[in-house]
């Protein structure tokens, strides 16, 4: 809860945006006291008003209105947004609950589409928006309680918002979810709460809850040599389709002056077959 603790402080006392709260900007000492790090992209807010040319952050983490509008600019609702983020994250993969198998493909959807028909540009959001709307958490028994309480609040401050911005007829109601949001004492009301009430566990550090993914190497390397085989694969075709009278090589098609009535004539074979 560092990371969020730390935002909404940053927010109330110097009016800032950290713009790149992430698991690897949450550091710890030896006291235990934690502490956000690595305010590189950090920009006070009365500043933030012009569209950026370009994301800041950590993809896993970002918000879902960074996601869906890269150039938009950043303010502390999205700073908050990532915290919750970091905040499950964490959960998932280090507090103790029944659900190993818990789907986090929400932490790196991202899908390729053009912007302003001249970049291709990534987007994403979607799956977070359907976590957060679907309460799909509540699915998740931790052991500690008083933190699941606290994440399921937290969720469903967010998923107010997201699930009324995109209705015109909500849009009054949206707004008021969002101010809430991006409201310091609000917040850090929430998590003051969730830490006085009784139930928080010691000592309950575990080894990570969910599988890890296949080493990014393993992964390339797989992918080099399957497409290796397809490679040698298309070769072998090209080599049969020139040399014809090699043993199990495929007829070539006859050459016409006529290729369009031949290239209909084939795929009516094709269709014939299929049928």
């Amino acid at each position: 809860m560092l990371s969020n603790v730390s935002a909404f402080e940053a927010r109330q006392k110097a009016n800032t945006c950290h713009r790149d709260i992430s698991v690897g900007n949450v550091l710890v000492n030896k006291e235990g006291e934690g502490f956000l790090n690595d305010w590189d992209h950090g920009q006070i807010l009365t500043s933030v008003t012009e569209p950026h040319q370009y994301r800041t952050g950590t993809w896993q983490f970002v918000s879902v209105d960074f996601l869906q509008e890269p150039r938009k600019p950043h303010n502390i609702q999205d700073d908050v947004e990532s915290s919750f983020w970091v905040l499950l994250y964490a959960c998932l993969h280090f507090i103790r609950h029944n659900c190993p198998t818990f789907d986090l493909t929400f932490f790196d959807e991202q899908h390729l589409r053009m912007q302003d028909n001249t970049d291709e540009v990534h987007f994403g959001g979607a799956l977070k928006v359907d976590l957060l709307l679907r309460c799909t958490i509540k699915q998740v028994d931790w052991d500690c309680v008083p933190l699941k309480n606290l994440l399921i609040k937290f969720s469903d401050l967010l998923g107010d918002y997201h699930g009324l911005k995109g209705r015109p007829a909500f849009q009054e109601m949206a707004q008021a979810s969002y101010a809430k949001i991006g409201n310091s004492q609000e917040m850090l009301g929430l998590f003051k709460l969730a830490m006085e009430q009784e139930g928080w566990l010691s000592d309950d550090r575990v080894d990570d809850q969910i599988k890890p993914k296949p080493a990014k190497k393993q992964e390339m390397d797989r992918n080099k040599a399957a497409a290796s085989q397809r490679a040698e694969g298309a070769e072998s075709l090209r080599s049969a389709s020139a040399n014809p009278n090699q043993q199990g090589g495929p007829e070539p098609l006859p050459i016409r002056k006529n290729l369009p009535a031949q290239l209909a004539q084939y795929c009516y074979n094709v269709v014939i077959i299929i049928v």
